[in-house]
């Protein structure tokens, strides 16, 4: 495996700004040496795997064969219980087919009417997947996978977070009582993309080192 110098610059392998802001925020504490893609002129590549670990693996090792740096990039998505766990892998593509996040919820709304009762406070199961994958310019990487398991709530609760991004304000997390939208620093200590970098971070700073 390809080693990794602790003063060598690690390129955030994504174009959306949610995405940077979540990750820079997250990172910054442990002294990481980061570039983010704001100001790239190059596309985005194709998201064609049918997993997260497909999709994170293409984007990681896109980016780090055009600048020939390491590269942190990551793949997640909404799982719902009662959709046989969709979205998943295809949860941006869905949203973006339909015109965006207020369609998405409406059509959420359409799909599970059977499964809400919120007067008795039932919600559909659901789980928020990230995969990151930090791939080298040789083409080899490793592989860090989060869950967080919660439920959907509709209509969105966004609360006062300007922010909020992705599927968050429909998201509540296991044993919370507000979406990740409502209560982001709740969400930046138990969020799926949490616990990947938790354990990209046990990798990068090993306690034997």
């Amino acid at each position: 495996m390809t080693s990794f110098s602790k003063t060598e610059t690690l390129i955030l392998g994504t174009q959306n700004k949610g995405k940077i802001q979540e990750l820079t925020s997250l990172l910054n504490p442990y002294g990481i040496p980061l570039k983010n893609l704001e100001k790239t002129t190059i596309p985005d590549p194709e998201e064609t795997g049918v997993t997260f670990l497909d999709n994170a693996l293409l984007k990681a090792r896109y980016y780090a064969k055009h600048f020939d740096e390491p590269v942190l990039a990551d793949d997640g998505g909404l799982c719902i219980e009662a959709l046989d766990q969709k979205p998943g892998v295809y949860t941006k593509r869905f949203i973006e087919e339909l015109g965006g996040f207020q369609a998405f919820h409406k059509k959420l709304q359409e799909l599970l009417k059977n499964q809400i009762d919120s007067e008795k406070g039932v919600w559909p199961l659901a789980s928020m997947h990230c995969v990151l994958v930090m791939a080298w310019p040789n083409g080899e990487f490793k592989s860090f996978h989060g869950i967080c398991s919660g439920h959907i709530v509709l209509p969105a609760r966004k609360g006062n977070n300007p922010k909020s991004f992705g599927v968050d304000p429909i998201f509540v997390p296991q044993g919370h009582d507000k979406t990740f939208a409502e209560d982001t620093d709740y969400k930046n200590k138990i969020s799926h993309r949490k616990k990947a970098l938790t354990k990209f971070l046990e990798y990068y700073f090993p306690h034997d080192a």
